[in-house]
């Protein structure tokens, strides 16, 4: 049974550069597609279909982009899977990590890993998805700036700390520069900042192809993450508030 807002004609959505990838995804497990409530494109998995969700104005691009997000999971790389359930598995994490920003983190982390990928299917960096939006916007920077250590630190802006991190080393355009943030970031609190910048560069080198026999390579990279992050915590444990 169609979903009652499913895209039977997808041709204005594929191309020459995503069909074949939309074929292969659509043999092994159906892709469903529809139309966002949202006016954004989003994808997610179940058991039965791969959905994709969809704006009335079609773009090829943002498609094949969502497209690479599901083969991550029909490769079976579960990187990011991985590191929703470890960010948020020691109790102190699960308190100041939401769902919410948890699963931004997980998007923006597969994009940077996905987007070699793009650029070999003939895609173009400006055709990234958000290539001309900044990652990060000044609300959420001033956020996470009046409330951290001023003077305690709230769940929510040690979150958006991580968050805004996380989101501005995911940016692919060039001509977007966060220095200035970084420098206030790291001067708000330099340790997590270490940690941060300690993730980010094992995170790059992460290659989603490189083949394992004992444990996937995210494994150790992401645990050591989470940990460091826990370790951190005693250290501001009495001046957070929720």
């Amino acid at each position: 049974m169609a979903h009652l807002d499913s895209i039977e004609d997808l041709n204005p959505y594929l191309g020459k550069l995503n069909g074949d990838l939309y074929n292969k995804l659509n043999a092994i497990l159906p892709v469903q597609v529809n139309l966002s409530s949202s006016n954004s494109y989003k994808h997610y998995t179940d058991d039965v279909h791969a959905h994709v969700y969809v704006t009335e104005e079609p773009n090829p691009a943002l498609f094949a982009y969502m497209l690479l997000h599901l083969q991550l999971y029909y490769d079976h790389i579960v990187a990011g899977q991985y590191f929703k359930n470890q960010i948020r598995r020691p109790h102190r994490l699960f308190n100041i990590m939401s769902i919410r920003c948890t699963d931004e983190m997980v998007n923006d982390l597969e994009s940077v890993k996905i987007y070699p990928r793009f650029l070999k299917m003939g895609y173009k960096q400006e055709e990234t998805p958000f290539f001309d939006e900044y990652r990060i916007d000044e609300w959420c920077f001033r956020y996470y700036k009046e409330n951290y250590y001023k003077p305690i630190v709230t769940w929510q802006s040690m979150e958006y700390f991580i968050y805004a991190f996380i989101r501005m080393k995911s940016d692919k355009n060039p001509a977007h520069s966060y220095q200035k943030y970084y420098s206030q970031i790291q001067a708000t609190d330099p340790n997590l900042f270490a940690i941060l910048v300690e993730f980010w560069a094992a995170w790059e080198l992460y290659d989603i192809d490189q083949k394992w026999t004992e444990y996937p390579p995210f494994v150790p990279i992401i645990m050591h993450f989470a940990d460091s992050l826990e370790n951190h915590l005693p250290e501001i444990t009495n001046k957070i508030h929720r």
